[in-house]
This record gives structure tokens, C-alpha cells and sequence, in this order.
């Protein structure tokens, strides 16, 4: 349930946001603060946000000059604790898509595409991992199940000149997912930053280093402390999409 008592407040491009908390809902990941720290959306565009969860990045969106933004989101909670936080920020330009991806009813393209999807590694049938691992944080085996769907999908729904946002995890199978751009995107890195392991990463950590040892992991040690490396990238469409 929201905790209607209970706010956030960020300052993030200049930009005053306040969020309601939902313990239900996540609150932005170090991951979110990345991608709106480095968004660009330019007066007028239109913007849509994959997995809004609580509207942060769509609200921050509408701040920076989005004309029209439409936010996916499934999540029972998650969807009212956006609808919530479009109130509190005074932006009534966002339409919520009850979606996992887009709604394929809409037929109109994007200037902009972002998403901040689940990216963590998971082994499967394992109670104990299961544990430490919320739904909304796992994509299979290698951690990029969600955004491969998402980079697939999205070639269809960008402009030609379009932007699409997206962080690359290199802890989660980055070579294929660096394969899927490849085929349809150019891709520009535009902000870079190192996070450290949390409970989530250590408590798999034996299952990281086996994919890590098979080239499907990519994280190192510094000072005693693990680290995975994360890109944001711009994509735009190649010549050939």
C-alpha cells in the first residue's frame, strides 16, 4: 500500500521531482538516477518509458519538455503508485499503457524510447537465490532477457532519427546484447559509471563467476570490492532499418 505520509524528493536536471512511497514499488535505482541524470528530451518530442514502475522517468520526461509521453507498466501497485506521482509532479501529459512493452494499438512512432528493465542474472529453480531475488529485478539465466525483447521491439516503434536510452549491464551477457544492437541500431556511449555489488550480487555470487569464467558475465574487484561496469547508450536506427 502507499504510504500517503511518506514522500521523496529529487532534484535531478534542475528538476524537482517527488515520488510517494509504495512499499509495494520500487523507489529509482542508482540505474534510474543514471539514465535521467543523462536523458535528453527536447521541447515538443514524444516520449515513451518501458516499465515505468513509479513514473520517475516518465515524469522526468514531461519535465524536460515532452509534449506527449506514454509510460508501460503491469504491476498492480506500480500503476497506481505512478498515477499517484504524475499528481504530485503536475504533469498531465502521461498516459499509462498497461503493458509489458508497448501497446501495439498505437500506431504513431517515437522521437524517444527509454527504458531502465530488469538486468540481474538468475539461476533457475533455486529456493535459496529465489529468496534475494524479487521478480522485478531478474531476466533470466544471463540477465538480459528483457531488454534483447526490448531492443527487438523497439525498432518498430522509434522514428527514423529517433533515440532510444538504455543502460548496458555488463555483468549480464553485454556481448549479446551488444549483438542485438548491432544488427539494428548505431550505438553512441554517452555516460559510464561503476557499481558496486549488493546483496543481490553476493548472494549469487558463485553463479556470476561461472557465467563470468564462460564470457557471459563481465565484473572485477577493486580495493577488495566487486564492481560491474554499466554504459548508457543513445541508439538510433542504421540506414538499413
Amino acid at each position: 500500500m502507499i504510504e500517503n505520509n511518506v514522500r521523496w524528493n529529487f532534484k535531478v536536471q534542475n528538476k524537482n521531482i517527488i515520488l510517494a512511497v509504495n512499499d509495494k514499488v520500487f523507489l529509482p535505482s542508482i540505474t534510474s538516477f543514471f539514465l535521467a541524470l543523462n536523458l535528453k528530451v527536447f521541447s515538443g518530442e514524444s516520449v515513451y518509458d518501458v516499465g515505468t514502475g513509479s513514473g520517475f522517468l516518465a515524469i522526468m520526461a514531461s519535465l524536460l519538455g515532452a509534449q506527449k509521453v506514454f509510460a508501460s507498466e503491469t504491476d498492480h501497485e506500480s500503476i497506481i503508485t505512478a498515477k499517484k506521482n504524475f499528481y504530485l509532479n503536475g504533469v498531465s501529459n502521461i498516459q499509462l499503457v498497461n503493458k509489458e512493452y508497448f501497446d501495439e494499438s498505437l500506431q504513431e512512432k517515437f522521437d524517444v524510447i527509454l527504458a531502465n528493465l530488469p538486468q540481474f542474472p538468475c539461476p533457475p529453480q533455486n529456493p535459496e537465490i529465489e529468496r534475494y531475488t524479487p521478480t522485478g529485478t531478474v531476466s533470466g539465466i544471463y540477465g538480459n532477457e528483457h531488454v534483447t525483447k526490448f531492443l527487438t521491439k523497439s525498432k518498430n516503434k522509434i522514428k527514423k532519427g529517433g533515440r532510444i536510452y538504455v543502460p548496458l549491464v555488463y555483468a549480464s551477457n553485454p556481448q549479446d546484447t551488444l549483438k542485438v544492437i548491432k544488427n539494428h541500431y548505431k550505438a553512441r556511449v554517452i555516460a559510464t559509471q561503476n557499481i558496486p555489488f549488493g546483496h543481490l550480487q553476493y548472494a549469487i555470487f558463485d553463479y556470476l563467476f561461472k557465467l563470468k569464467e564462460n564470457g557471459f558475465s563481465d565484473f572485477f574487484n577493486k580495493d577488495g570490492f566487486w564492481f560491474f561496469k554499466e554504459e548508457l547508450l543513445e541508439l538510433t536506427l542504421t540506414n538499413n532499418n
